[in-house]
């Protein structure tokens, strides 16, 4: 008894002095503790800068939050190069050029490449799924346009299948999304619709019910409390078994099925307002060292899956194709992407 006494208390010190900062990324997360912390002057910004009760969030003419750019009256971010409204360009922290001048996007790259602008619409943080949300809504209250590309980072996978975006990122404990329930073939609505303390209480109670994969694989996360060598060997089993990556969900049946429901709806969407689509993937440091020892991206199979099912009625374009240069990517990947869309715009009818 007094081993098993001096070995709990031991355990108990090591998670409150040292484990427990260094692996907080690893404990569940307690939906109601963590938007009870957020206070009020939080709340407020929030609701100002991004919240969309449809989308979850996005940027705005009046955002001020992002200091290196600024956003036009649509929301798309701001470039030099005038804008026609022939090319969309809608995605995540990639496409919207997270940490980079206006000049240095993929979609102003492609600009120069095009000879005409083409319109920023990512979102930093966004799912594939919000940011065809977003291209859907915009067709629907300002036309089409010509050509409509899509911009899929290959760790967007882990956010299409998320309807709190803190059970993944543990970022932004405000940031509730939609997100499409492949097995009924519908919408589940942003939970989050209105920005007061009984809203975001039932925002978390409503993410609870919802298929969110992060949800459930949080319900798995140890949890540092008594006792404390139960935490410690939970903590252990999680670590070398249960714990789950971006990269693993390229090989789960029900992630790569809602990925395809997306594609599916923006190829509907193109043929029914008559434009353009185009599918971009973009890779991650992960798929740049598979790429270097000669073995697959994480969303090569997708990728090719989905270029074979859809044929002409979709372009597909992925930098790490043939004749891929990983030192040209490394100086340059923005540029890369830009032409990489660029070249299955030409090649396909």
């Amino acid at each position: 008894m007094l081993v098993f006494v001096a070995a709990e208390l031991m355990a108990m010190m090591a998670f409150a002095l040292t484990l427990r900062d260094q692996l907080q990324n690893v404990w569940q997360i307690d939906g109601a503790a963590v938007v009870a912390a957020v206070d009020d002057a939080h709340i407020t910004a929030f609701a100002e800068q991004l919240h969309d009760p449809v989308l979850g969030w996005t940027f705005k003419a009046t955002t001020t939050a992002v200091p290196y750019t600024a956003f036009d009256a649509r929301g798309a971010r701001r470039d030099s190069r005038p804008w026609t409204g022939r090319f969309v360009a809608y995605g995540d922290s990639r496409t919207f050029g997270a940490d980079v001048a206006d000049d240095e996007t993929w979609p102003h790259a492609l600009g120069e490449l095009l000879g005409e602008g083409v319109a920023n619409f990512g979102v930093l943080r966004y799912g594939p799924d919000q940011a065809f949300l977003r291209l859907r809504q915009d067709v629907a209250t300002r036309g089409s346009p010509n050509v409509a590309i899509l911009g899929i980072s290959s760790d967007g996978i882990a956010r299409a299948v998320n309807a709190w975006s803190y059970l993944y990122d543990r970022t932004e404990p405000l940031a509730f999304k939609p997100m499409l329930e492949v097995g009924g073939g519908r919408w589940l609505p942003n939970p989050l619709a209105a920005l007061d303390r009984d809203s975001i209480a039932a925002a978390v109670a409503a993410a609870a019910t919802q298929p969110d994969y992060w949800r459930l694989f949080n319900d798995s996360r140890p949890v540092p409390e008594f006792p404390y060598l139960w935490a410690a060997a939970d903590t252990i089993d999680y670590l070398l078994i249960r714990a789950r990556r971006w990269q693993d969900l390229w090989q789960e049946p029900r992630a790569v099925a809602t990925m395809d429901a997306i594609v599916d709806e923006l190829v509907s969407l193109a043929r029914v307002r008559g434009f353009r689509p185009v599918l971009l993937f973009i890779p991650r440091d992960e798929d740049l060292r598979l790429h270097a020892a000669g073995k697959p991206a994480t969303y090569a199979a997708f990728a090719a899956q989905t270029a074979s099912t859809y044929g002409d009625r979709l372009a597909v374009a992925d930098p790490l194709a043939a004749g891929f240069d990983p030192a040209r990517f490394a100086a340059a990947p923005n540029r890369m992407l830009a032409a990489a869309v660029f070249a299955a715009l030409r090649n396909s009818p």
